[in-house]
């Protein structure tokens, strides 16, 4: 499930209402199909609280490409993900990501699979994400391995500190 993107320069959001792709695009028959630009409308889904405000994948791997609309100095990229196990919900097993100033030559920046443990059916939430040497880039893509229902809640992006 995905819900937000966020991009912060100077502590503000610089991808509110900026565009995105999901790869595969969810269709608006599916549950929790992103059709209404859920990834950047400033809302984070509270853990246990449900999952209207997201949009979610149940049968591929998603990868979402947020677009900065300018090339910009960036050096931290997280995802706010749902976990726990109820509805299926399960913390990715990993999330790859890799920037391009261009949208046609992409560079790794690292990947992370930690996560909180998840026990049984009580739901979670939490930030995957990695930091990594500033660089420029216009474009930022979160490939996710999912486990169940891939949940992401909420797209976050920093300049260095």
């Amino acid at each position: 499930m995905l819900s937000e993107i966020r991009v912060f320069s100077s502590g503000k959001n610089v991808a509110q209402n900026l565009s995105y792709s999901l790869n595969p695009q969810p269709v608006g028959e599916e549950a929790y199909a992103d059709n209404t630009g859920l990834l950047t409308d400033g809302y984070y889904v509270k853990a246990g609280s449900g999952w209207k405000a997201c949009a979610g994948f149940d049968k591929a791997d998603p990868a979402v490409t947020a677009d900065l609309g300018a090339v910009r100095r960036v050096q931290t990229a997280r995802l706010h993900v749902q976990g726990g196990g109820p509805g299926g919900v399960r913390f990715p097993e990993r999330i790859a990501i890799e920037t391009s100033v261009d949208g046609a030559a992409w560079q790794p920046v690292g990947e992370t699979s930690e996560h909180p443990a998840e026990e049984g059916e009580k739901a979670a939430a939490a930030f995957m994400g990695v930091a990594f040497e500033p660089r420029d880039a216009r474009f930022v893509r979160f490939r996710v391995k999912r486990r169940g229902w891939a949940m992401l809640d909420e797209i976050e992006i920093f300049p260095p500190q």
